[in-house]
């Protein structure tokens, strides 16, 4: 799996593209498969440790396209 991860906090350009390893969805998780994401003006903020409130890392993008990949019974 690839990922651009917030390894130091710097400018937008200091984001690094990783590969990560996969994990398996646990109980009553879904998977999906995420086509494209979006990084805007509130992520640089984070980056640059700026934003008021910084969330705990990894962090997940919050405008991806993406499509449903595994969808346990019982869901």
């Amino acid at each position: 799996m690839r990922a651009f991860q917030v390894v130091v906090h710097g400018v937008p350009s200091s984001l690094r593209y990783n590969e990560i390893p996969g994990v398996a969805p646990g109980d009553g998780h879904i998977r999906i498969g995420v086509r494209a994401a979006g990084i805007n003006f509130s992520d640089a903020l984070v980056v640059s440790s700026k934003n008021q409130v910084l969330p705990k890392r990894p962090r997940f993008g919050e405008h991806n396209d993406a499509v449903l990949r595994y969808l346990p019974d019982g869901l």
